[in-house]
């Protein structure tokens, strides 16, 4: 029995992924952590022109999921930042958790804004950056969600009206 891997993964994606998240993982070592980030987001704009280049759903599908898992590092990019930088924990006699950098990162990203635990002096810029980033990333990802769901429409009524016309 042949397996067809390229319908379920898309190689080509997943090996530039790979390569992309490695190299943004240099600067990230020598603590130059701007450039992992600027690095990363570079790299979702070559993501997002596979997207709307391809017709193939399930390589849609593919650099969704590559797209996804981008936002998910460089939350946690920010998650070591602030543990490195410092935020400010609602009261003075708490202690801060590596959780708590992680749940501040996801706010922040996501724009909640609880306000239980806000940036440092030192990170306050990376949490601006983040909340721009956020928003950028949240409304590419909605927008290319839909764009799948109605190519997958568009493809369901065009099967649909050639059976109708057989």
């Amino acid at each position: 029995m042949h397996l067809n891997v390229k319908k379920f993964v898309p190689i080509k994606i997943e090996s530039q992924w790979l390569v992309l998240v490695f190299i943004s993982i240099i600067p990230f070592i020598f603590n130059i952590y701007w450039l992992s980030i600027f690095i990363l987001f570079l790299g979702s704009f070559y993501f997002i022109r596979e997207f709307y280049k391809s017709s193939d759903n399930i390589r849609k599908i593919g650099t969704l999921y590559f797209f996804f898992f981008t936002s998910v590092i460089i939350i946690l990019i920010y998650a070591f930042v602030y543990s490195k930088l410092g935020i400010i924990a609602p009261s003075e006699n708490e202690n801060i958790q590596r959780v708590d950098y992680i749940y501040f990162s996801i706010v922040t990203w996501t724009t909640l804004g609880y306000g239980d635990f806000r940036p440092s002096p030192d990170s306050r810029l990376y949490a601006a950056s983040q909340a721009l980033l956020g928003y950028l990333y949240m409304a590419i990802f909605i927008g290319k969600l839909f764009n799948l769901f109605s190519t997958i429409n568009q493809d369901k009524t065009k099967a649909n009206k050639s059976i109708k016309q057989d």
